[in-house]
């Protein structure tokens, strides 16, 4: 793990540099607060903040506050915060953990409890990771669920109103899947579920991805892509899942799907978009299923 020193006094950077490199870790250094904000928005960001608490310009603590308010958005990876400080009194401590430090340590710093306090840190900091994905993803297929995927359909939506994008979004619903339960028992319908997801991932892009968007029907979204792209990226989706087996129990199952295509408009929102192009794939499904339509 990344660890983000922070402190205006080189020697101390420096000093703390030796000891966290000593220990195995991946050091990065800022001197101020402001270059340490700077470095958090950048990719691969440290996961771990150790900062002084007496700088100039932006406090240790002013920074631990202006993260605590950033942690209330939850695209941003979750930083633990270790104050550096030679203040020993209970209630200057306490008000540092209320403005969203994490914990401190008192200087002159001493390894075992430096060492103790960055083991807790990685802890806390795999656990919430842990605990993220978990309310991010479906229990069943482990894509996107509904909350998650409607947070990066805006984040889509925002990119391309910004820099000039497109994108196309698909709603694809299983034929019959009730009849599927009923015949095989709902182990084999979620069998299919996890199946289809599988079958899916395979033929998507890294930049494009799939949410369970409830029941038997997913979302997907085709980042830059056309609706002509679209069209052509749905039919082979709808060919592979028709020609899928799902074995379970001794029988073998076949199913289908319907799909709706719907590209990106500069005056959509996510409601819009969801909305045609669930028109589209009631459309495909009332047009006999097993079909591709655009909306």
């Amino acid at each position: 793990m990344k660890i983000l020193v922070v402190d205006d006094s080189l020697f101390d950077r420096m000093v703390l540099k030796d000891l966290l490199e000593k220990w195995g870790y991946e050091v990065v250094l800022a001197s101020s607060g402001q270059e340490a904000l700077e470095i958090l928005k950048g990719e691969d960001p440290p996961r771990l903040l150790i900062v002084d608490w007496e700088m100039p310009g932006m406090s240790g603590v002013e920074l631990c506050a202006a993260l605590s308010e950033r942690d209330e958005e939850s695209d941003q990876p979750f930083i633990y915060r270790i104050l550096l400080t030679a203040k020993d009194d209970d209630e200057d401590l306490a008000r540092a953990l209320s403005y969203g430090a994490h914990d401190y340590q008192v200087k002159p710093v001493k390894e075992a409890q430096m060492i103790s306090r960055i083991n807790v840190g990685i802890r806390f900091v795999e656990m919430h990771d842990k605990l993220r994905m978990l309310a991010m993803t479906d229990g069943l297929t482990g894509v996107l669920n509904r909350r998650a995927f409607y947070f990066n359909l805006s984040k889509e939506i925002a990119r391309c109103r910004r820099y000039g994008g497109i994108f196309c979004l698909l709603m694809l619903d299983i034929d019959h899947f009730k009849d599927i339960n009923d015949t095989y028992g709902h182990d084999a319908g979620d069998a299919v579920l996890k199946a289809l997801t599988e079958e899916i991932i395979r033929i998507l892009r890294a930049s494009d991805y799939l949410g369970r968007f409830g029941g038997e029907e997913f979302t997907i979204v085709l980042s830059e892509t056309n609706l002509e792209g679209a069209l052509v990226v749905a039919e082979r989706i709808r060919k592979a899942l028709a020609a899928l087996t799902v074995k379970i129990n001794g029988s073998e199952i076949h199913f289908t799907v319907s799909i709706g295509v719907t590209e990106f408009w500069p005056e959509d929102n996510e409601d819009s978009i969801v909305g045609r192009a669930d028109k589209a794939l009631y459309a495909a499904k009332n047009g006999g299923r097993n079909k591709v339509l655009p909306g």
